[in-house]
């Protein structure tokens, strides 16, 4: 089971560990190393926080849906989740004194002003393709989730590994 926190602010830098690295089987020459969340109630294997942005377009992108949105309209959410990561990654640099380069990737990916997400469901993607457009599909409310559910670590840097998700409520 994982629980989505709906509000970043309630996440406590105190309740983030990190395990032994193991092998990266993602990204090359690197190691991996999980983010457990932890307190006195429950212990969760990475963050699910639930991220509610504005989304002023979609498109089809190959075979993951496009989300534009505009970064000033949704700069808090933005800016909280930017924090988030900037605080795991000063928590586990504090902890390693390795002296690696920390690199934040969602400062890149909001600025951008869109996230590529593959559709929770085929039947998205096949009628996509045919309106172009999540609105035509009658999907009004669509929220995300950002699951961290670790740090990569290479010869001379280190950050985030992510995943956006889709929410849609019916």
């Amino acid at each position: 089971m994982n629980i989505v926190n709906r509000i970043v602010d309630n996440i406590s830098n105190d309740n983030i560990y990190f395990t032994d690295e193991i092998e990266n089987t993602v990204i090359e020459d690197s190691t991996f190393i999980k983010i457990l969340y932890s307190t006195t109630d429950f212990i969760m294997n990475g963050l699910y926080i639930h991220i509610p942005l504005k989304i002023n377009s979609t498109e089809l992108h190959y075979k993951k849906i496009k989300y534009n949105f505009d970064s000033h309209a949704n700069y808090n959410v933005i800016e909280k989740m930017v924090q988030l990561e900037n605080n795991i990654l000063i928590k586990y640099s504090n902890l390693k004194k390795n002296g690696k380069v920390k690199s934040n990737i969602l400062p890149t990916i909001f600025n951008n002003g869109h996230i590529k997400i593959f559709p929770f469901d085929d039947n998205i993607s096949i009628n996509m393709k045919a309106k172009k457009s999540i609105q035509d599909l009658n999907i009004s409310n669509c929220d995300f989730i950002l699951k961290i559910s670790g740090i990569w670590e290479k010869d001379s840097s280190f950050g985030i590994t992510y995943k956006f998700m889709n929410v849609y409520n019916k």
